[in-house]
This record gives C-alpha cells, structure tokens and sequence, in this order.
C-alpha cells in the first residue's frame, strides 16, 4: 500500500509525526493505535505497528492471549527467532516477514508489529 492509499483509507495523520535519520518516513495514527514506516526506496508502507483490539494482522491483535497468537503464527509458517525477557518480546519470521509481540505481564499482546524487509532500504547508508 502506498502513502497515498494509507491517507485515503485513515485521514490524514496525527499531527505528532515522527521521523528518525535512517529510518524512513513514519506515518502515526495516535487515536487510532496505528504507526506505519514506509519503504525509502520503494515508497510503500513495509512496516505496520498496532496497539488497538480492534484491529489485527493476520488475525493476530492486542490484548489476545500469546499463546493463540504464537499458534496462527506456527500454523502460518512462522519460526520463533528471538524471545527478549526483559523486553517481554518475541519475534518470528517467515522469509522476509517478522512478526514482533510485546506482551504484558499476564500474557497478553500489547503490540503487534509486521516488517517487509526492503533489501534496497538496507543497503542505505547515512
């Protein structure tokens, strides 16, 4: 999806944007619990961060229990890479998708974040 389709689909963002050097343009949708980070070099959304119930990603959504969401994520293909304890974080990735949970304390999902690795973003340097 591309910016311009983002746009039409959620209004214009909040007016708290955030840009960071080497990250690419951000898009934050506050009130809706959504940031997305387009691609550098191909212009489309490669990033998507959610922190609102109402919406999921692949099925997958906050305040859901963990363990559902690491089971749709193994039955999807997905292979747990990184589990951060101190972070409460967990990580799968399939080919060049990487899912990334933050949980609470009692198990369940705070955020949902997906990235599409761009190989050209990587090859970025500033």
């Amino acid at each position: 999806m591309k910016e311009k389709e983002v746009i039409e689909l959620f209004g214009e963002e909040d007016s708290e944007v955030s840009y960071c050097m080497g990250c690419g343009p951000d898009m934050y949708y506050k009130n809706l619990g959504i940031f997305a980070r387009l691609s550098e070099t191909k212009q489309y959304v490669k990033d998507i961060k959610i922190t609102n119930p109402k919406y999921d990603i692949l099925g997958i959504k906050p305040n859901q229990n963990i363990t559902k969401a690491q089971n749709l994520l193994e039955d999807m293909g997905f292979k747990l890479i990184d589990r951060d304890p101190i972070r409460q974080s967990y990580q799968y990735q399939k080919k060049k998708l990487t899912f990334q949970l933050i949980i609470d304390k009692q198990g369940a999902i705070k955020s949902v974040q997906v990235e599409y690795k761009v190989k050209k973003d990587n090859n970025i340097i500033y």
